[in-house]
């Protein structure tokens, strides 16, 4: 577990080639950091629940509206349909427009931060994203808790995200993860991200994903006949919001097939999400 300003747990299992990664992000960092609050990632003897994007070049239109936004990550997403740009960022001699994805708000200085001790104070003030809830770590249950309201003050009341990995249940354990979500609109979008290598197969309300030996098998429990649309492969490879944002470069070893995307089909203030991810050998 790394406390504030990190937020995160990772379980790791070196015998049986696993690891789970679940971040809550309480400060943001700038720099290099994503607009990643409340993201996890999954590996069973290869990739399995991934971030997407391709790397290569800071600054440009890929790295901008798909690689470092939130929709890329296993994040959440609360969208105002009728707001399409969130303004223009000037860029290597281009003016880049920033897509709406319904992501976390993009922190910045309030203020003019001189060198230390005088940056600590407004950086936590400006920079904070999430607030670690409670945190467990036992032999039979990993679970991190955090308060991510903060990451969406534009479109959300409350955003609670709870993430826990039960080593010893199924085959190689079972990850489940909860999100309470009351936006302050019940016109606004709401979207549960799952990104992977390889096309997923969908069943009902069960995504099924597999890649160099492992399998994912998530079973989306809430809410309730909930719409599941995997977006991938092609064109689609990498979209924000519908919208190709494509790479003129995709060496990147973790550059994705796509997503999954999971919302309600009603219409609410208040939704909860509630996705349990079945870890699993491929031949299972």
């Amino acid at each position: 577990f790394f406390p504030y300003p990190a937020g995160v747990s990772i379980y790791k299992d070196t015998e049986k080639n696993t690891l789970v990664y679940m971040k809550i992000g309480e400060l943001w960092c700038q720099a290099h950091e994503h607009y990643d609050t409340g993201d996890f990632q999954i590996y069973h003897n290869g990739i399995l629940a991934s971030s997407s994007g391709a790397y290569y070049w800071w600054g440009n239109n890929h790295f901008y509206n798909y690689d470092t936004r939130t929709s890329s990550h296993n994040c959440l997403t609360i969208r105002d349909p009728e707001v399409k740009t969130l303004g223009t960022i000037h860029s290597w001699g281009n003016d880049i427009e920033i897509i709406n994805d319904g992501g976390t708000r993009r922190p910045g200085p309030t203020t003019d931060y001189n060198l230390e001790p005088d940056l600590a104070t407004p950086w936590q003030r400006d920079m904070r994203m999430a607030k670690v809830i409670s945190h467990t770590e036992t032999d039979e249950k990993v679970e991190i808790v955090g308060d991510l309201s903060m990451a969406y003050p534009e479109t959300t009341e409350k955003v609670i995200r709870k993430m826990a990995f039960l080593p010893k249940e199924g085959q190689n354990g079972i990850f489940t993860v909860e999100d309470d979500v009351t936006a302050k609109s019940e016109e606004f979008i709401k979207a549960f991200h799952i990104h992977m290598m390889e096309e997923p197969k969908i069943e009902g309300n069960v995504v099924t994903i597999e890649h160099k030996g492992g399998k994912l098998r998530c079973t989306v429990l809430e809410p309730k006949n909930a719409s599941i649309t995997a977006i991938g492969g092609g064109d689609n490879r990498f979209t924000t919001v519908g919208i190709p944002v494509p790479s003129e470069r995709t060496e990147n070893r973790e550059c994705g097939w796509g997503k999954v995307i999971i919302s309600p089909t009603d219409k609410a203030k208040t939704h909860k999400f509630k996705v349990q991810m079945e870890i699993l050998d491929a031949e299972i």
